[in-house]
């Protein structure tokens, strides 16, 4: 993706106006990419709690088949991995943005 974004035509006078065009359609293109991912995953969990709940909803007045157990034990799984994997994204976020901010210590040039 990166590759490709990288390797397209890009207008500027200068080599330095060029690359800054690329940078900018490239920070613009994993935007978009970052949003769309964090809206999949938000679509993703509202699906699973959804499926979930009735699933819940119908245990509390008939037993559930061994098969639609397994099943809500897959989601469980499924969703015990999707929050994982935003906790690691906020955590990664959150040690990009104290890294950039840094300490009193830390002069950046």
């Amino acid at each position: 993706m990166v590759a490709s974004i990288w390797q397209s035509e890009t207008s500027g006078r200068t080599s330095l106006e060029r690359w800054q065009n690329k940078i900018r359609r490239l920070r613009q293109h994993l935007r978009g990419w970052a949003k769309h991912t964090a809206g999949t995953y938000r679509k993703e969990k509202k699906r699973l709690l959804a499926i979930l709940e009735k699933l819940d909803k119908k245990a509390e007045t008939d037993f559930l088949s061994d098969q639609e157990v397994n099943f809500k034990h897959y989601l469980k799984e499924r969703l015990v991995l999707l929050l994982r994997e935003e906790e690691l994204k906020r955590y990664e976020r959150a040690k990009v943005k104290t890294f950039l901010e840094g300490d009193d210590n830390t002069r950046f040039f």
